[in-house]
């Protein structure tokens, strides 16, 4: 009786858990669809936002804008998509709807809470945010989940005292929080790897991005500085991105107006660096402005349709000719001139579809480079750099 590999693998298609046993051609990738950060020039850099299914960072310093951003990607979000939904996990205690209604594109409806589209959940511990966690997950609802922040994390038995499982209190515990949180990534992959089965499968499940915000601590173990984030190295391993944010500094890269005969600081350019990327091309550096104050000539937040603006002139989306820009073929519908940058900013700002049209138009761009890439990178590339 000969071999019969057919059989074999209709027996492993039929008894392995539904989804989980394909070729690497139905792998959940790009096509599934990237979620972006609320910055373009960042989603550029990232080889088109943060991709669903993932675990993704953002790490920096205190007061760096880390937050601000995940709360600008939430608004796109759902500008984007109007039956999207996001989760925050808010362990530091910090989320408040008067704060994120600053944002464009979340609002919430006071009257009805079960109508709006953004949730927190506040756990007490480290380990109770990892139940939480992977709950939100489970139930395949959720377009985007936020943990802020992981430098908060407080165990069990520090809240607990001698009574709790991790142990004594009041002796040092090495690594403890590490240890947890490397537990907790790991759960958390297995919840992702069990969802996208199920969407491979067929069923009508969201895929989720996890995004952890990192706060950066002081490496003292090293005679150079630099950065260090809580986690350990499980929390490394298990990010397909990890992006620094810091804001620029330079006296060049902050903006300032005139608000009731003062003169105050509205806005500071941001840099971004990607320290690790197993999904595109590493290390790349990207740029935007950010406006905490809201004027006339600038909104709050990420100045987006600025940074748009450039991308799209540098992939070619949007044509230049002298002083004037324009965006698809003269004559056609959705056919959009204008003269100088301002202009095509402000047709950017004002019209919500032409900016996604042309954010979309770019990324389908990148998209393609990204996968490119990858079918060329040599192994280990992309890995975390300190």
């Amino acid at each position: 009786m000969g071999l019969n590999r057919e059989k074999g693998l209709d027996n492993l298609l039929k008894n392995e858990a539904p989804g989980s046993f394909f070729v690497p051609t139905q792998q959940i990738d790009y096509s599934v669809g990237v979620i972006s950060t609320g910055a373009d020039t960042l989603d550029a850099a990232l080889g088109g936002g943060w991709m669903r299914g993932h675990q993704h960072m953002v790490m920096g310093e205190y007061s760096a804008g880390k937050s601000s951003l995940i709360n600008c990607a939430i608004g796109r979000l759902l500008s984007f998509d109007p039956k999207a939904l996001a989760c925050i996990v808010d362990i530091e205690g910090s989320v408040t709807p008067q704060w994120l209604e600053k944002f464009d594109g979340i609002e919430f409806d006071y009257d009805n809470p079960r109508k709006n589209r953004v949730w927190v959940s506040t756990p007490d511990t480290v380990e109770n945010a990892a139940n939480s966690l992977c709950a939100i997950i489970r139930e395949g609802i959720f377009d985007v989940i936020v943990v802020d922040s992981l430098g908060a994390v407080a165990r069990g038995v520090e809240v607990d005292g001698k009574k709790g499982d991790g142990g004594d209190a009041n002796a040092m515990q090495v690594a403890g929080s590490a240890g947890v949180i490397t537990r907790m990534v790991n759960r958390v992959n297995a919840e992702l790897t069990r969802i996208s089965n199920a969407k491979r499968a067929g069923a009508d499940v969201v895929l989720p991005v996890i995004i952890y915000i990192g706060q950066a601590r002081i490496n003292l173990k090293s005679p150079h500085g630099g950065l260090i984030i809580s986690g350990g190295e499980g929390l490394k391993h298990m990010c397909k991105t990890i992006t620094e944010i810091r804001a620029s500094g330079k006296a060049d890269d902050i903006k300032w107006a005139d608000i009731h005969g003062e003169r105050v600081k509205i806005g500071t350019r941001i840099i971004t660096r990607n320290r690790k990327n197993k999904l595109a091309t590493p290390y790349r550096e990207a740029g935007y402005m950010f406006y905490y104050t809201e004027t006339p000539d600038h909104p709050f937040g990420v100045d987006s349709a600025d940074s748009l603006v450039d991308l799209a002139v540098s992939y070619g989306v949007l044509k230049t000719s002298g002083s004037w820009m324009s965006y698809g073929t003269e004559g056609e519908k959705g056919f959009v001139k204008a003269q100088g940058k301002a202009k095509m900013v402000g047709l950017l700002r004002d019209n919500p579809e032409f900016a996604k049209a042309v954010h979309d138009d770019i990324m389908a761009v990148v998209i393609g480079e990204s996968e490119s890439y990858l079918k060329t990178a040599d192994a280990g590339a992309g890995e975390f750099k300190e």
